[in-house]
This record gives structure tokens, C-alpha cells and sequence, in this order.
């Protein structure tokens, strides 16, 4: 079974992605979660099992952890993709990026060595 941790919890985060990973509760689980909203943290802990431990106020305290699954998938707003994404890796997971990834072209060649 694969961990997953999100972050950024609007309409792609829990509603599309998240939903989505609650159906396959054999293949895929959702370990921890991070929002600045705390009401889509409680409704996204809830929908997943997650305790309030492993509910973040933010992707930067999410990614400040050891790494705490297989992958990220990153959510949050557009101007924030390239330095969570960064995050991520660094950390070393693997990463579910929504787009826009960028409209930079050396941010995408960041993340690319990033994950090279």
C-alpha cells in the first residue's frame, strides 16, 4: 500500500484528489495532510483517519518533518508549486504536482534536477 501526504486542501486537494484515494483503501492511504484552514484539516483528518498530529497549519511545516510517506501530492496555490515541489523532493518524495507547475522555465529545470 502506498502513503500519501497532501498539501493544500481546496477543491483539488481534498475534493478531487483526496476523494479519490478514499476509494482505493487497498492500494493507497493518506497519512497526513497540511491547510492554513482549519476547517479543511478537520474535514480532511476526518475523511481519511488522519489524527491531529499529522494535520500541518502549512506545506512549509509539513515538509519541515522527516519524511512521512511514499509521496506528496502538492495542491497549493500556483506561486507556491515550485518551492513545495522543491520541498518535497528534498525530502525525498515522490510528487503528484497539479499544474501550473510554472510559467518560469529555470523553476521547471529546478525541479527537474530536484528529481533527477
Amino acid at each position: 500500500m502506498k502513503t500519501l501526504v497532501i498539501a493544500g486542501l481546496g477543491s483539488r486537494g481534498r475534493l478531487a484528489y483526496g476523494r479519490e484515494i478514499a476509494g482505493m483503501k487497498d492500494r493507497a492511504k493518506v497519512v497526513a495532510v497540511a491547510d492554513t484552514s482549519d476547517e479543511a484539516l478537520e474535514l480532511a483528518g476526518e475523511e481519511h483517519g488522519i489524527p491531529g498530529s499529522m494535520r500541518f497549519h502549512s506545506a512549509e511545516e509539513l515538509f519541515s518533518q522527516p519524511c512521512l510517506a511514499d509521496a506528496a501530492i502538492i495542491c497549493t496555490q500556483d506561486r507556491q508549486h515550485v518551492p513545495h515541489a522543491l520541498m518535497a523532493l528534498e525530502k525525498g518524495y515522490d510528487i503528484l504536482l497539479e499544474k501550473p507547475i510554472s510559467p518560469r522555465l529555470e523553476e521547471l529545470q529546478a525541479i527537474q534536477e530536484a528529481a533527477s
